[in-house]
């Protein structure tokens, strides 16, 4: 009986592996965050002189994230941590996770390289110490709208 139940589990683990992590090339990181702030209403290709983002060190981001700091003048904006795995975007500055069509493409396609599915609120919470999540799917920035992408 407990060799039906060991070969029973080898099968399961052939059948679904275990998502790893998936490289994402500094570039593309960059990207994904200029997509995220076009998003969210802010006027990078208006002022791209302003704006800058910079990858954050491994002491400075959650296990299983890849961080990037999204700053205006030198200052910071937000701290946006990218799942390895997923591709989900939160935020622990804020305890948000990022919901826009444009994200999703590109979590998919990073989900079906790693095998992973997406990650549910609570786990997102525990990943990045928050007591509560909240869901952003439109611009925060006040008067003003998302340039379209790649213009």
């Amino acid at each position: 009986m407990s060799s039906t139940v060991l070969a029973a589990l080898l099968l399961f683990q052939m059948q679904h592996p275990a998502p790893v992590s998936v490289h994402m090339p500094t570039s593309e990181v960059i990207d994904v965050a200029r997509m995220l702030a076009r998003d969210l209403g802010y006027p990078l290709d208006r002022y791209p002189k302003v704006y800058s983002f910079d990858l954050l060190s491994a002491e400075g981001r959650h296990a299983g994230y890849i961080s990037i700091g999204f700053y205006a003048n030198g200052h910071p904006i937000n701290y946006l941590d990218i799942n390895e795995t997923t591709g989900q975007i939160v935020t622990s500055m804020t305890c948000k996770v990022f919901d826009f069509p444009d994200l999703s493409v590109f979590q998919r396609a990073h989900q079906r390289l790693s095998g992973a599915r997406p990650r549910t609120t609570e786990e997102l919470m525990e990943d990045i110490n928050c007591d509560h999540l909240t869901v952003v799917r439109e611009s925060e920035v006040p008067n003003s709208k998302p340039a379209p992408h790649g213009k």
